[in-house]
C-alpha cells in the first residue's frame, strides 16, 4: 500500500465506521442526565420554603375515589401531605419526573387558579 493511501479520507471514514471498535452510547429514555439535582420546591403566602430532593422519593399515593382532594408523597426520611384541587393534575406531573415549584394556595385564591390547573392549599411535611 502506498504512503499517501494510509493516511486517505476514505481509509479513515472505513476506519471510524468499523463497528468492532466502536463503542455506541445508548440514550436513556427515562431519566436524562443532569449535574443538577432534581428539587420539588413548596413555597407558602408567608414566604417559607421547604425543599426536598427526588433522589429521596420513594411513593407517591393519590386516591381519586377515595379522596380526590388529598396527595401523600413518600420520601425517605419524611412524608408530605398535599391537600388541594386538581390534583390528578399534579400527578400528572409527578409522571413525568418533573422538578418544580409548588405554590401553597390560600383557600381564598382557590377560585381564581381556574379548572385547568392544580391548586395545593395545604402542605404538611412530617418526619
Amino acid at each position: 500500500m502506498h504512503q499517501s493511501q494510509l493516511y486517505s479520507p476514505r481509509l479513515q471514514q472505513i476506519k471510524e465506521g468499523n463497528p468492532a471498535n466502536k463503542i455506541i452510547p445508548v440514550k436513556n429514555r427515562f431519566h436524562e442526565g443532569s449535574s443538577a439535582t432534581k428539587k420539588l420546591v413548596f413555597v407558602w403566602e408567608t414566604g417559607r420554603t421547604r425543599i426536598l430532593y427526588y433522589s429521596d422519593l420513594i411513593d407517591i399515593d393519590y386516591d381519586p375515589d377515595t379522596d380526590p382532594n388529598a396527595l401523600t408523597v413518600y420520601l425517605i426520611y419524611r412524608t408530605v401531605r398535599l391537600k388541594g384541587y386538581n390534583l390528578d393534575r399534579l400527578v400528572a406531573r409527578f409522571v413525568l419526573d418533573e422538578p418544580f415549584i409548588i405554590g401553597v394556595t390560600p383557600e381564598r385564591y382557590v377560585a381564581l387558579a381556574g379548572d385547568d390547573r392544580f391548586v395545593v392549599t395545604d402542605v404538611v411535611v412530617e418526619k
